[in-house]
Parts: C-alpha cells; structure tokens; sequence
C-alpha cells in the first residue's frame, strides 16, 4: 500500500462554501465508481450513484466606508460679528471616503462541473461498500465521520443611515421669549407745582437669532474667564489636583458646546458593505471585474448604478498551467473504468483594488475556474478535497 497525506484543512462552511471527501472503503477491496460529467446530453436512466460537484471561486469583498457629515451651526452668521471666526462651517454636508478593502474568496458548486458517480450492481453483488459523508444539500463532507463544521453566515451589504439632528446643538434651544419693560412717565403740572407719574408696561417679544447668538457668545466668555480663574487659584480654595482637573475638563467640553454654535460640528460613521463577484472568463491579458460605484457625495453603490464612478477589481492569472494543460490533455481517460474522481488545480490569480491612487488591495488569491481539471486513477481507496479549490489534500492508493 502507498499512502501519500497532506495536511487536512479545517473546514469553515456556509451557503457558499463547498467541501467534499470522498471515502470508498471495502472489508476485501474498493468498490468499483464510473465517472460521468453531467451535460444536456447525458441520461442517467436506469443508473444508480450520486452527484458531486466541483467548486467554483467567488470574490468576496468587503469594504469600510467613512461617513463625514458637517452640520451648520444655527449662528453661524454671527461667527465673525461677536467672536471673529472665520473657519466655521457655512452648509450642511456630507463626505465619505473608502478607508479600506478586504478581498477574499468562497466557493460555491460550479454549474459546468457536476459529476455522476455511479455505482454497479457488481458492487452490492460482491458485498464492498461505500461509505460517505454528506450534508442536506447533497455536498459530500467527511470520510468515516462526519466533517467539523463552523458555520458561518453570508455577510449583507447594507448602509445604515444615521442622521444627527438638532441633538448637536442641544443649547441652541434657550429661551425664546424676552421680557420688555417700557418705561411711561407723565408730568403733570397744576399752578406752581409740578409732579411726576411713572407706569410700567411689561410684555413680551419673540427674542431675535442675534439676540440669542449675543446671549451665547457672552455665555461663552463668562466659561473662558471661569477657567481662566479656575486653573490661576482664583477661587482661593485649596482644592485636590483631581477635582480641579475635573472642573476644567466639564467647563471645556461646555465651551466647545457652546462654541459649536457658532463654528458648527462635525460627526463620524463608519460603514460596512460586503460585495459577492462573480469573476469573468479568463482572458490572457487580464481581467476587469466591476465591483461596486462609489462617490463622495452619494457613497457606495452597486456597480450597475448610474451614479458615482465605477471601481473594478484588477485579475492577472500569474500561474498559467499550459505545459500541465498541454501534458494532461494527453491522458487517456476515455475509458469510463479508467478514470477516477475528477479534481481541480487551481491558478494563482493577482487581484488588485485602486481608488483615487490609493491601491487598496494588491493580493494572490487561488481561483478555482481558471485552472485545469483532471481525474483521478480508479483504484484510489480514499481522497480528500480541498475545500476552497478542489485540489487534492490527501490521498490513499490501495
């Protein structure tokens, strides 16, 4: 007996992950297994065995977005007038901006590669036996018990929206009524004697945006000059080094509130999206694989959206196989009982992602598709697939 054992991989699996073992053990031999590729023209009447496919590699990408939204202060027009700024924001806006990108790849069963194993009568006759493991979807898993699996699930591509509103300027909302005070005074003069009367009409006035902005800004001088007297020992009270620190810290953050009035603020989103490709034909020259659209007023898009530019994922396959291509097609496997389980050698593809000059991702990645698929000889008692690429693990000749 040769044996021949390469590490097996753990597996991680979920909808579009495909893994499969096959294991074909007998008490005296291994049971005999044809080998059909399934097409249109195939019939499978009258035949018993299983079906199993090969893998096909899909481009998961997935990237982390930055949402930069700029909010106006609401007296803002009276930046320059009471307090001289003039680096204020001036409209409301928003700006994202691609802060990475993460290439990598999931299998699901290629549509072109399904293969019919079918099993003789000779087999049940001469008593041998097939034992495999399968999951429900029909994807074969583990040889003599059943494959650990971890399951894993699809990422969703997705934009949760937050918009912050007036929570920003949470001391914009003062007072909105002033009192007025006019004071009516009469003289009243009889012969000589000359008196006075005073009356008050009090009322009240919807208070202007300046006036408010005049009310903030004096707010805000009076917090610097209670810093500046906290941090000077005005106070004369020999307070502990940490409550000062405290008391400084709380009348910082509500100058910075206050100020924010007048200078507006800025908040920060980060944002997830997770992008399933499906590569394109292999072409010699390289490949362009669409990816998503993206702008920095609108975000991130699909690819077939009209709006925003079109970023595509660069593909290079540096691993060509043509001298394995031309010597494998030398096989002669035409005889159904001369060929064993069909298997994958798959290409070594260079991926590159560039956004406004930044290369965001510039990898090698195996991608199943583009290689060379071949069998197995038909006395292989067991064989183990890699499940990303198809290719052969460990395998056991008897």
């Amino acid at each position: 007996m040769v044996s021949m054992k390469i590490r097996l991989p753990r597996v991680t699996a979920a909808g579009f992950l495909l893994y499969f073992s096959l294991c074909l053990l007998t008490g005296s031999g291994y049971a005999q297994v044809m080998l059909t590729r399934l097409g249109e023209d195939v019939s499978l009447a009258g035949k018993q065995g299983f079906v199993y496919s090969l893998p096909k590699t899909l481009i998961r990408l997935d990237l982390t977005v930055k949402k930069t939204m700029y909010f106006q202060g609401p007296y803002s027009s009276y930046a320059e007038k009471l307090l001289g700024l003039e680096d204020i924001i001036v409209a409301d806006n928003i700006h994202y901006s691609v802060e990475s990108a993460e290439v990598t790849t999931v299998c699901i069963p290629d549509p072109d590669h399904y293969y019919f194993a079918e099993v003789g009568d000779k087999t049940a006759k001469e008593g041998k036996t097939v034992l495999l493991s399968m999951d429900g979807r029909g994807i074969i898993e583990g040889i003599n018990t059943k494959a650990e699996m971890e399951q894993i699930l699809p990422g969703l591509s997705g934009v949760p929206e937050t918009w912050y509103g007036a929570d920003n300027f949470r001391f914009s909302s003062g007072q909105n009524r002033m009192e007025r005070v006019d004071t009516i005074i009469r003289r009243v003069v009889v012969d000589t004697f000359e008196s006075q009367k005073v009356t008050y009409n009090r009322y009240w006035e919807i208070r202007s945006d300046e006036s408010k902005a005049e009310s903030a800004a004096a707010y805000l001088m009076k917090i610097r000059e209670q810093r500046f007297q906290l941090i000077t020992g005005y106070q004369e009270i020999p307070y502990p080094e940490g409550t000062i620190r405290h008391m400084d810290q709380s009348l910082r953050e509500l100058e910075e509130e206050y100020l924010s009035l007048f200078t507006g603020v800025t908040r920060y989103e980060m944002l997830k999206y997770t992008f399933y490709l499906d590569p394109p034909l292999f072409s010699p020259e390289g490949m362009e694989l669409p990816a998503f659209t993206f702008s920095e007023r609108t975000g991130v898009s699909d690819a077939g959206s009209p709006t925003g530019r079109k970023i595509t994922l660069g593909m290079r396959v540096i691993d060509r196989q043509d001298k394995a291509a031309v010597a494998l097609g030398t096989r002669d496997g035409t005889g159904k009982s001369e060929q064993g389980f069909f298997y994958r050698l798959p290409a070594q593809t260079a991926i590159t992602l560039s956004i406004s000059d930044r290369q965001l991702v510039n990898g090698i990645y195996p991608v199943a598709q583009y290689g060379n698929v071949t069998f197995l000889p038909p006395d292989v008692t067991v064989v183990w697939f890699d499940p990303e690429t198809g290719e052969i693990t460990t395998i056991l000749f008897e």
